[in-house]
């Protein structure tokens, strides 16, 4: 069983989910059936009861994309797993699908660098401004 990583910042706008993790400095934006992914992985819940539900408003999509846009977001360490004596929501009737677009993950390192500084522990006294740590971790 999958749920959002704890340490990741998230807020929806629109049509959209944006996600910070901040210990890395990346930002990522999730749209289409993503949203209501993501918003289903905030309960926690399992792949099945993921299959089930989209099965239950008639939404087809193809297992192997479903699949590959979750493996994204573990390998981008946003879902996580989830303690065993979370519960499991037992309701599939109150969730309703806001869109049937393929799911889809967008990964940002544009500003990780400002993103991941601390500008309080960080700062150089004789230049007054925060400084990269030298183990920052490069980015490719």
């Amino acid at each position: 069983m999958l749920i959002c990583n704890p340490k990741i910042v998230s807020e929806e706008f629109d049509n959209e989910i944006i996600l910070i993790d901040i210990e890395k400095g990346l930002y990522f934006t999730i749209g289409g059936l993503g949203v209501d992914l993501w918003r289903l992985y905030s309960m926690p819940c399992s792949l099945e009861y993921i299959t089930q539900l989209l099965s239950e408003h008639h939404i087809n999509i193809d297992p192997e994309v479903l699949s590959s846009f979750i493996d994204q977001l573990q390998k981008n360490n946003l879902l996580v797993s989830a303690a065993e004596n979370l519960d499991v929501p037992t309701s599939r009737s109150q969730h309703l699908f806001s869109s049937i677009l393929t799911p889809s993950l967008s990964i940002y390192s544009d500003l990780a660098e400002l993103i991941a500084i601390d500008p309080v522990h960080e700062v150089d006294k004789s230049l007054g401004w925060p400084v990269r740590q030298e183990n920052f971790p490069k980015l490719t």
